[in-house]
């Protein structure tokens, strides 16, 4: 199994969005299982450096830390593709 993590927002009608980078790995009918973390008001007031503007914090970090480590990875060439940088 592998595990792909991204900030998303639900739209108005209640779907997720899901980025292309990562839509273009996935399967059309292909079965997933989605785990959904919501930072709550009380977290976020008491650990403000917790987490930065992206969305990442150190809990995000060792759960991808413990995926390098058991070969859960991509290449670093797939990771780019679709990626505009000027």
């Amino acid at each position: 199994m592998k595990a792909y993590e991204f900030p998303s927002k639900l739209d108005s009608q209640g779907n997720l969005e899901i980025p292309e980078a990562v839509l273009k790995h996935l399967s059309t009918e292909q079965e997933i299982k989605i785990i959904v973390l919501v930072s709550e008001p009380s977290e976020s007031s008491e650990h403000p450096e917790a987490e930065d503007s992206l969305g990442f914090s150190s809990t995000s970090f060792q759960e991808s830390w413990k995926q390098a480590n058991n070969g859960q990875t991509l290449p670093l060439s797939q990771l780019w593709e679709g990626i505009d940088v000027d």
